[in-house]
């Protein structure tokens, strides 16, 4: 009776081992498949995107920084010597050694012989260059295109930049280029607007002096 019971048992628990496993012995439900993306290579594992040099991953290919436009090897813009981006090439405003600190003024003085001072004043430098124009004109020695009846009476170098002081340090005696006026008073006598590009030999270095100012107003004038 007892050998009975045993052996009921163990057939019993033969049977339930049985049916906890799969054709080939492996445990059912045990989570082990060949499916897409289980990292068996199929699809899905090894797509664009996963870093094997497809766009954007760094390959090289544009945008990348491989030397591809706007990626900073030299095309414009980017700081290697192209137009405005401040590389000195004399350019105006480039910081290319033109005096950064120099105003002009012009004032009309009639009289029996009538004047128009014009005034280079430098801070950089610490010189008030002056212009003086006369009218009727003089004899002109001066290289300089002026308008009928106008002529060049003296130009001088003096210091302090204000002009407060006229001790006439220098006296310039030559210089080449154009001063226009670009409209005159009711009585078209003086310019009310001129216009000067006029370059000065001076003594020093450097040996010229550019005098260049466009539509500067002549106060007193109009």
């Amino acid at each position: 009776m007892f050998y009975s019971t045993s052996r009921s048992w163990l057939c019993a628990c033969s049977l339930l081992l049985w049916a906890g496993c799969g054709d080939d012995g492996t445990p059912a439900g045990d989570g082990t498949e060949t499916s897409s993306g289980d990292g068996d290579g199929d699809p899905g594992d090894g797509d664009p995107g996963d870093g094997d040099g497809d766009d954007g991953d760094g390959d090289g290919d544009p945008g990348d920084g491989d030397g591809d436009p706007g990626d900073g090897d030299g095309d414009t813009g980017d700081g290697d010597g192209d137009t405005g981006d401040g590389d000195g090439d004399g350019d105006t405003g480039d910081g290319d050694g033109d005096p950064g600190n120099v105003t002009y003024t012009a004032v009309a003085q009639p009289g029996g012989l009538d004047r128009v001072f014009i005034e280079r004043h430098d801070e950089d430098t610490d010189t008030c260059t002056r212009v003086v124009l006369v009218s009727p004109a003089l004899i002109q020695t001066f290289n300089v295109q002026l308008p009928d009846n106008w002529s060049i009476e003296s130009v001088t170098n003096n210091q302090p930049a204000d002009c407060s002081v006229l001790d006439f340090d220098e006296q310039i005696e030559s210089g080449t280029g154009v001063i226009e006026f670009l409209d005159f008073d009711q009585f078209d006598i003086f310019p009310c607007t001129i216009n000067v590009d006029v370059q000065f030999d001076v003594a020093g270095d450097p040996p010229t002096l550019d005098f260049s100012v466009m539509n500067l107003a002549v106060m007193g004038a109009c």
